[in-house]
């Protein structure tokens, strides 16, 4: 039976993570006219937090297996409030960058500690569906996230973003004071590296990565999409919030479908719904229908990380990982892929147009869902 506190505290912990992530989104318009960037400069402006959870995730992974998993929740929710304070300061974009490349490490760290924790503490009949509901409340986090960057553009950025960063130090002081899980087993990062040569291992990665890059690319596209047809700031925000909504309701949904019915049969509809809305989102011709069809994609590119964070975490499991490594790989796996999704997405965007990008999202899900074979659903259940 797992500690309702401890799933409240890692729930919190993913909530105010994806909230500093989430915060991003409305203002990037705004920060773009600030600071003269174009879609590429916008792109890696979003792309550096994941980059720098591709850091958090190694650091994660060590902390994780030396310090304990309490003791890297409480850093990595530290790290991030700091530049979380830092970002809402900052008046230069290199600046802006470093510190969103911080925050990505600090979140990467955080996140391998909280989830870890709760997934060494689950039954393995129930994992699936805590990490649902975990992955809801990161869900939740983004839906108020867009308030906190509305907030933001009316009250100013240091206020905003120190208020969210007081929040990130409460967690990570109540993350100490919790009753330490047992004490962690030293493993090499030379075993996390060879898990990666087992196939149940790679699909569970691939099934990580995929939504980070899917994700990456639209939260670059889909605000600046939707402010070129007129949405303001106030209409930006009631968007995002209503996306994470839907999105934090789908996820335990999720848990409980890759529970009962084997962990890729949610992720064979999440690719042929991904498929569809790439396709159809070039061809929106009024506001009214590029609104619902980006808000459709960003429920349906968010369908893997459930069944693919359970599917990841059995595998790692299987190959004898301690879970401090398992959800390091569930980092490094999200974080380089959201880094590229942003960037490559943004550039490809600025050289070829928004449906180039959306044609490449839809091939690379084509290209997945071919892969899945009956073979492979019976090695990855």
């Amino acid at each position: 039976m797992v500690d309702r506190r401890l799933l409240v505290l890692v729930c919190a912990v993913v909530l105010v993570e994806t909230l500093f992530f989430a915060a991003l989104t409305p203002l990037l318009p705004e920060l773009s006219r600030e600071f003269g960037l174009s879609k590429t400069g916008v792109g890696v402006l979003s792309g550096a937090y994941p980059a720098g959870g591709t850091l958090g995730a190694l650091c994660g992974a060590w902390l994780a297996t030396r310090a304990g998993l309490r003791a890297t929740t409480a850093v990595g929710m530290l790290v991030l409030a700091v530049c979380c304070a830092g970002f809402g300061l900052a008046d230069q974009v290199w600046l802006l960058d470093a510190l969103r490349f911080a925050q990505g490490t600090g979140a990467a760290i955080a996140w391998t500690g909280g989830l870890a924790w709760l997934s060494a503490e689950a039954p393995p009949e129930r994992r699936g569906e805590l990490l649902g509901i975990a992955l809801g409340a990161a869900v939740t986090g983004a839906l108020l996230g867009p308030l906190v960057g509305g907030a933001a553009r009316l009250t100013g950025r240091p206020v905003a973003f120190a208020s969210v960063a007081a929040l990130g130090v409460v967690l990570a002081v109540w993350a100490a004071r919790m009753p330490a899980p047992r004490p962690p087993v030293r493993q090499p990062l030379t075993l996390m590296l060879s898990a990666l040569r087992r196939a149940n291992v790679l699909s569970g990665v691939w099934l990580i990565a995929l939504p980070s890059l899917l994700f990456g690319c639209l939260a670059v596209l889909g605000p600046l999409s939707l402010d070129a047809v007129g949405v303001g700031a106030l209409g930006m925000t009631v968007f995002w919030v209503a996306s994470a909504a839907a999105g934090a309701a789908q996820s335990p949904l999720l848990g409980r479908w890759s529970d009962r019915r084997g962990r890729l049969e949610p992720v064979r509809a999440g690719l042929v719904a991904s498929i569809a809305v790439s396709l159809t989102i070039p061809l929106a011709d009024t506001r009214a229908t590029l609104i619902a069809l980006v808000l459709a994609a960003s429920v349906v590119y968010n369908s893997f990380w459930v069944p693919g964070g359970a599917l990841l975490t059995e595998a790692a499991e299987s190959h004898g990982l301690e879970p401090g490594f398992s959800f390091a790989l569930f980092n490094f796996s999200w974080a380089p892929a959201g880094a590229i999704g942003a960037i490559a997405g943004g550039w490809l965007a600025d050289v070829l147009g928004n449906g180039s990008s959306y044609l490449v999202l839809a091939a690379i899900c084509g290209v997945t869902l071919l892969v899945i074979t009956p073979r492979r659903v019976a090695i990855a259940c």
